[in-house]
């Protein structure tokens, strides 16, 4: 987030700036702490997470740098291995997640 910036104008500029298009934000997660080590040093992560609706042929990667690749899967066969905090909110926000299962 940028200072001044709500979170759904953070979400929506995000998907803006690493995937090329406009995203309508349909649910807001419930946020969860995430502590871990990094470099040997413990972190504290605030995941909030959202799911976000977007043109899937407007999609392209705006950021190259840091991601490889963008392609569509099923919440039921998703790549592994999933970053952590999309892990936990896929284990324990399930239901979130049912009205967009096709």
């Amino acid at each position: 987030m940028e200072s001044g910036e709500t979170i759904r104008e953070a979400v929506l500029r995000e998907v803006k700036e690493e995937y090329g298009c406009q995203g309508e934000i349909q649910v807001a997660l419930p946020a969860h702490d995430w502590i871990t080590t990094i470099a040997g040093k413990k972190a504290f992560w605030v995941s909030l997470g959202h799911i976000v609706k977007v043109n899937r042929d407007e999609v392209k990667n705006g950021d190259p740098h840091s991601i490889d690749e963008i392609s569509w899967f099923k919440l039921d066969n998703l790549p592994q291995p999933l970053h952590p905090a999309v892990k936990y909110k896929l284990e324990n926000f399930r239901e979130y997640f049912k009205p967009f299962e096709k």
